[in-house]
């Protein structure tokens, strides 16, 4: 995929100002078949910083305020910063 220089430099302003990733944090992005691509552009913005990036997509939740699945939800919790580019939000 060729990366869209405008939503590159609207993430890495997430990444930079919102978030302040540093090198070496834990990255840790949650994401589903529908907000994939924009979940992409958040990690190689992270990788940029030198963190330590791992994706995981999963099918859309069905409503809004779903628990994501136990397997992604134990990652969460091992990360420094987590990113939750979802269509429905989870808790």
């Amino acid at each position: 995929m060729a990366m869209n220089p405008e939503v590159m430099d609207g993430a890495g302003l997430i990444v930079n100002e919102y978030a302040g990733i540093e090198e070496e944090e834990h990255v840790v992005i949650v994401t589903d078949w529908v907000t994939r691509e924009v979940a992409e552009y958040l990690a190689a913005a992270a990788q940029s910083e030198g963190a330590e990036v791992t994706m995981t997509t999963m099918k859309p939740l069905d409503h809004h305020g779903n628990e994501p699945p136990s397997s992604i939800e134990n990652a969460l919790y091992s990360a420094d910063v987590v990113f939750g580019v979802v269509k429905n939000p989870m808790v």
